[in-house]
């Protein structure tokens, strides 16, 4: 019983046995398969017909060409999947809106009505400078008796968030805002201590 590329081959079971003639001249011993097959006599071992080494040499190559198309596919699948990374897209950061430019609008005060002799609402302008994350520029606003032509503004902007001061002949006020579609609004609020001038809220879109 002989082995072919780790596999034992068991001799075939299935035979018929003939006895040998005592004649000198008459053919080997021969065995018949159920089959109907002739074999010779010691075909039971596979290297009577097939050269031995040379099946073992061609089953190392086969199963070294197995390991090498295995490896080959394996690098094909990670590099082909290297780029590619599942899960959820990240959302796209929208670029911010700019706001440099003519603004108009309202303007609501936060001044008691009889500082400012009536009325409390009005009307607003700004003309802003964006650089970056600065805005530079002047705001306006008109509300009775209380007008402020032209305050300056020092800001920063952090997204649509806006925030800094607002000076007026001397006087800082504090300003918050937002930038929103279409509109930006500023909050001006004099300093908790007292001082600064009338603020309010300004409501502004483009002209």
């Amino acid at each position: 019983m002989s082995s072919v590329c780790g596999f034992r081959w068991l001799p075939n079971m299935r035979v018929q046995r003939t006895r040998s003639s005592p004649s000198a001249h008459r053919s080997p011993l021969t065995r018949y398969s159920l089959g109907g097959v002739k074999r010779a006599v010691g075909d039971d071992r596979l290297g009577s017909y097939v050269d031995k080494h040379a099946l073992d040499m061609a089953c190392e190559q086969g199963w070294r060409a197995g390991l090498w198309v295995a490896a080959l596919t394996v690098t094909i699948l990670c590099c082909d999947h290297s780029d590619n990374v599942v899960g959820p897209s990240p959302t796209p950061t929208p670029t911010p809106r700019p706001i440099s430019g003519a603004w108009v609008g309202a303007f609501m005060g936060e001044a008691p009505l009889v500082e400012c002799i009536m009325p409390a609402s009005g009307t607003a302008s700004a003309d802003l400078v964006e650089t970056g994350s600065a805005v530079t520029g002047t705001l306006s606003w008109h509300q009775g008796a209380c007008n402020v032509d032209g305050a300056s503004l020092q800001l920063t902007r952090i997204g649509d968030t806006l925030s800094g001061t607002a000076t007026y002949f001397g006087a800082v006020d504090t300003v918050s805002g937002t930038v929103g579609s279409p509109e930006v609004t500023f909050i001006v609020t004099r300093p908790a201590g007292g001082g600064g001038f009338p603020g309010g809220t300004a409501g502004l879109h483009r002209p």
